[in-house]
């Protein structure tokens, strides 16, 4: 009787009735909910990307290469090159030196970042 009485049933010895609810809409028209416009952005909208910091253009293709990054990364980016006189990205990749690039940038190497890098590296 006492499990009984803690999940709620009667313990009378009648039968009791549950009311359910009817299950929920998925449509924005519903009363209160307004249209799919008035619902807020994606959490993925909300933050924007990092911008791409000024001075990445000296180097061709560094900007496309790193724009994602956070921007202490790319000031990283751009002190290696200048470091290493790398004027395109094409040059990294063609002296085999991507995984010292990408080491330089202070991004975990194991991470997608770090690994995407390396294969954008490859490509070009």
């Amino acid at each position: 009787r006492s499990a009984a009485v803690g999940r709620g049933e009667c313990t009378t010895g009648s039968t009791a009735t549950v009311a359910t609810s009817p299950p929920l809409s998925t449509s924005t028209s519903s009363v209160g909910f307004g249209s799919a416009s008035s619902l807020p952005a994606k959490s993925d909208d909300a933050v924007p990307p990092p911008t791409a910091l000024a001075g990445l253009e000296q180097v061709a293709g560094l900007t496309a290469l790193v724009d994602r990054l956070p921007e202490a990364a790319q000031q990283k980016a751009l002190a290696w090159c200048s470091e290493n006189e790398v004027h395109e990205v094409g040059l990294i990749a063609a002296a085999g030196i991507a995984d010292a690039f990408v080491a330089a940038l202070g991004i975990k190497p194991t991470g997608v970042p770090a690994l995407l890098l390396r294969q954008r590296l490859k490509r070009d």
